[in-house]
C-alpha cells in the first residue's frame, strides 16, 4: 500500500511554530534536511507576509489603515487576498477573510494567560457574550476588501483580515510545487493540540 510505502522508506521530520499554529513536515524519499529547513524558511517569510499578529506584516498594514489609507503588499499577499475573495464568492460568504475581529474574541490562548486561575485554564466567564459577537458580525464583509494591482483598501475601520486557512493552504501548495516529481510531502498544522489542518501529497520519488 502507498502507506506502507511510505512509513518504510527514507524520510525526515521537522516540527516549527508559525501562525500561532504548530506546524509539522515530513520530506519522504530524502533525509536531506537542506529540503526541509527550506520549507520552513519559507513558512517564516509567509509568516512575516501574511501574520495578523505580525506589526510589519502586510496584513497588519493593512488591518491598520482599514477605512483610512490604501497599503501597498508583495504580489504574495495579493495572490492570498484574491484567493480568500474567491473563496468568499464560491461560498456566498460562508468563507471570509474579513472575520478577523470575530476570531479575536476566541483567543482562548492570551485570555488564558490573563486568567487569574493556577492552570491558566480560560473558562466561560472569559467567553464573548451575544452582544460582542453580534457587533463584529456586522462588519465582516470580504466585498469590502479592494484591490488594484498591489493596492488593498480595506473600506471599513471596524473589519480586520484574519488569513486563517488560506494561508495555510497557500503555503502547502507551494511547498507541494517546489517539490514535485522530487520528494513525498506530508505537511500538518495542529493548533491548541488538535489537528486543525492536514494536507498529504504523495508525489512519486524521481531522483
Amino acid at each position: 500500500s502507498i502507506n506502507a510505502s511510505l512509513s518504510s522508506s527514507t524520510s525526515i521530520s521537522k516540527s516549527g511554530f508559525y501562525f500561532d499554529t504548530i506546524i509539522t513536515i515530513t520530506l519522504y524519499g530524502t533525509n536531506d534536511s537542506t529540503y526541509i529547513d527550506h520549507c520552513f524558511e519559507l513558512a517564516k517569510d509567509y509568516e512575516n507576509k501574511f501574520s495578523n499578529t505580525i506589526t510589519t506584516s502586510d496584513i497588519s498594514k493593512i488591518n491598520d489603515a482599514a477605512g483610512k489609507a490604501v497599503v501597498t503588499v508583495s504580489d504574495e499577499t495579493i495572490e492570498l487576498l484574491s484567493a480568500g475573495i474567491k473563496y468568499g464568492q464560491l461560498s456566498n460568504g460562508c468563507f471570509d477573510l474579513t472575520i478577523g475581529h470575530l476570531s479575536d474574541l476566541w483567543n482562548f490562548s492570551e485570555n488564558a494567560n490573563l486568567s487569574e486561575k493556577t492552570n491558566h485554564m480560560a473558562d466561560a466567564s472569559i467567553l464573548p457574550s451575544a452582544k460582542e459577537i453580534g457587533e463584529c458580525i456586522k462588519h465582516i464583509d470580504y466585498t469590502k476588501l479592494q484591490i488594484k494591482d498591489n493596492n488593498v483598501f480595506l473600506d471599513d475601520i471596524k473589519s480586520k483580515i484574519d488569513i486563517g486557512g488560506t494561508g495555510f493552504n497557500m503555503i502547502t501548495d507551494i511547498v507541494r510545487i517546489l517539490y514535485d516529481n522530487k520528494i513525498t510531502v506530508n505537511m500538518t498544522c495542529k493548533y491548541a493540540g488538535a489537528s486543525l489542518r492536514k494536507h498529504d501529497y504523495y508525489v512519486l520519488y524521481t531522483s
